[in-house]
């Protein structure tokens, strides 16, 4: 079910983009990113694990949005959206995929520690 939301969000997301660029080339990499990122969560939900993961990432990455006028949240868009020309929707999949990663990495790591103390 999650699966055909997350499709249809992506392809939500490629209408937007179509309608925001004016080159092809970077349409065109921002389009190549989406479909790479839509193809990996999708791969990655399909696991009944990591759905609570990428709930996770999508909290943080609310909260990047939220306070992204700030500090190293503005510098980090703002690099991403003008030297790289990352759309906003491209960097917030790259977030939510990041963060669900990062999230997995550290339940993984802290359990393999808390295994080895005891």
């Amino acid at each position: 079910m999650i699966e055909w939301f997350v499709s249809i969000i992506s392809i939500i997301f490629v209408a937007y983009l179509l309608f925001t660029f004016t080159t092809y080339t970077i349409l065109g990499v921002n389009i190549v990113l989406l479909i790479v990122l839509a193809i990996l969560i999708n791969k990655n939900l399909k696991k009944k694990e990591m759905v609570r993961y990428y709930l996770i990432a999508l909290l943080l990455t609310s909260l990047v949005l939220i306070f992204s006028d700030y500090g190293i949240f503005y510098t980090l868009l703002r690099i991403l959206e003008k030297n790289l020309f990352l759309s906003i929707v491209t960097q917030v999949l790259l977030l939510v995929y990041a963060f669900a990663n990062l999230s997995i990495l550290l339940t993984n790591s802290t359990n393999e520690l808390i295994k080895k103390i005891k």
